[in-house]
């Protein structure tokens, strides 16, 4: 399953990636809309967790005993993990604003 976890987040980088690359490409249009403005933002904290989550395996403590040979890292790149995975909690709420983009441009004519 672990492989399979990272070569899924392989491509949900790519996808982030793209998405970024395409609204940086014309940032002088695009940053000016809301709908950019979030889509940045999603991708942007989306690849950042992405990143994380595919280093996953080697940041943690050396000697993880679930681990093995793999975990490299100390408890302070432990815990750097541990913020930036919490901080792809920030995805879920951006969807919900672009949610709330959606109803108010389409729903109430704003």
């Amino acid at each position: 399953i672990n492989l399979i976890q990272r070569i899924f987040t392989i491509f949900q980088n790519l996808g982030s990636s793209a998405i970024i690359y395409k609204i940086l490409k014309d940032r002088k249009n695009t940053l000016n809309q809301i709908y950019h403005r979030i889509m940045f933002g999603m991708s942007a904290v989306n690849v950042v967790q992405s990143i994380t989550c595919l280093f996953s395996v080697f940041v943690a403590p050396r000697g993880s005993p679930e681990l093995g040979r793999y975990a490299i890292g100390n408890v302070a790149t432990c815990e750097m993990q541990g913020f930036l995975m919490e901080l792809g909690k920030a995805v879920p709420v951006y969807n919900c604003m672009l949610c709330l983009h959606y109803m108010l441009t389409i729903g109430f004519d704003m």
